[in-house]
């Protein structure tokens, strides 16, 4: 008796896994297609702005004086700041609309 109640349990465990199935596949395709449209839309954004700030950057000349007598400890620090500035977007918005990407 047991082992019938057991054995049927198992045939009709196929059918309940079908029938779940049946009604959730959307539940799971929705996911990996949220993944790859999210991920296609990030690529795209970031090689966008990749693209736009190619044409902004701009080499700086320093040039110090010769007469210069003072220690370059005040220029050092000045060199740190510009070093330490985030190069990282700063929320979501940054990331996903404007294709913000880390600076190398």
């Amino acid at each position: 008796m047991v082992w019938q109640f057991i054995a049927g349990l198992f045939t009709d465990l196929g059918w309940y896994v079908f029938l779940a199935l049946r009604e959730a596949w959307w539940f799971i395709v929705f996911f990996p297609l949220l993944f790859m449209t999210l991920s296609a839309w990030l690529f795209m954004r970031q090689t966008r702005f990749k693209r736009d700030e190619q044409a902004k950057y701009v080499l700086l000349e320093i040039l110090i004086p010769r007469e210069v007598t003072k220690e370059p400890r005040g220029m050092e620090q000045v060199l740190r700041a510009l070093h330490g500035l985030p190069s990282a977007p700063g929320n979501i918005f940054e990331k996903y609309l404007d294709g913000e990407v880390p600076g190398r």
